[in-house]
């Protein structure tokens, strides 16, 4: 009786704010590959550890994240930019950043799935829950984009879980808020563009590039992103708000990808489609 006088801690190092302090002050700055590792593992032990608020577990799992980005980008580099990476020092960097973004999801989805009840969790997460949407959609995002790195091919349960991710972000009314994805980010971004440029990526079948010609032609898909448009339309094959130049996504069993009766549609805005077309077959050709 008497210890439910107090409020409980949950048993995990990181619950104190002082020691999640120090875990972050103490992380290699010269050694990017040690920092992600390390991070990744607290990721994992959150991923195991019960008692945690949904509100306070984001708020660890945001900070965390935050200080992981530099040396995500820089393995990136790496990985992108060095044309002689043995085989062996190639499938470390990918796999540290990819099992990065699978743990971050996890906890991610994890958060977002209290946001839709009726209880202290979805109330206290109602300040956060703009950019709890929009990391999660990202971190799924970046499951897709480091699987066709390698030409893999994405699982439909993955496809499930971003579609899952944007509907409570729907749900919640959430979806359009515009918030910086990362403290340093340029710009601001909402779970339905961090969704539509999923789509967008995955629909311009990019296997025929190198890597590092992927990733460029990402960056142009982001910079060209605001004039793209994300909705909803039953799957008929009449064309799109009048548009030609549009394509519909669904996920990998052909099941909508926005609502049960609807598929996402992405109109290229201003971009010229026969020009785009023509130039992956001029790629392929080569």
């Amino acid at each position: 009786m008497i210890l439910n006088l107090f409020s409980a801690r949950p048993d995990h190092p990181l619950a104190d704010p002082k020691d999640l302090k120090r875990v972050l002050s103490e992380l290699p700055l010269d050694n990017a590959f040690k920092a992600v590792d390390e991070v990744a593992g607290w990721l994992e032990s959150l991923g195991n550890a019960d008692g945690f608020r949904a509100d306070q577990l984001f708020d660890i799992v945001r900070q965390l994240d935050d200080a992981a980005q530099p040396h995500l980008k820089t393995l990136a580099r790496n990985y992108l930019n060095s044309p002689r990476l043995s085989r062996s020092e190639e499938k470390r960097l990918w796999s540290g950043i990819f099992s990065y973004w699978g743990l971050l999801a996890d906890l991610l989805e994890r958060c977002l799935g209290k946001a839709g009840g009726k209880d202290k969790d979805a109330e206290a997460l109602k300040h956060s829950l703009p950019l709890l949407a929009v990391r999660t959609v990202s971190a799924l995002g970046q499951q897709v984009k480091w699987i066709e790195l390698r030409y893999g091919q994405v699982p439909g349960e993955l496809w499930q879980r971003l579609g899952h991710a944007y509907l409570l972000a729907e749900a919640g009314k959430v979806a359009q808020k515009p918030v910086q994805l990362y403290p340093n980010a340029s710009g601001a971004t909402s779970a339905t563009g961090e969704y539509l440029h999923v789509l967008a990526f995955h629909a311009s079948s990019m296997d025929s590039l190198m890597p590092l010609e992927i990733e460029l032609a990402d960056r142009l898909l982001a910079h060209f992103l605001p004039g793209f448009v994300f909705f909803c339309r039953s799957p008929q094959r009449e064309p799109v708000l009048g548009r030609r130049n549009a394509f519909v996504a669904t996920d990998a069993h052909g099941q909508a990808a926005c609502r049960s009766d609807a598929v996402a549609a992405v109109l290229f805005g201003g971009i010229d489609t026969k020009t785009a077309s023509g130039y992956g077959s001029s790629r392929r050709a080569r």
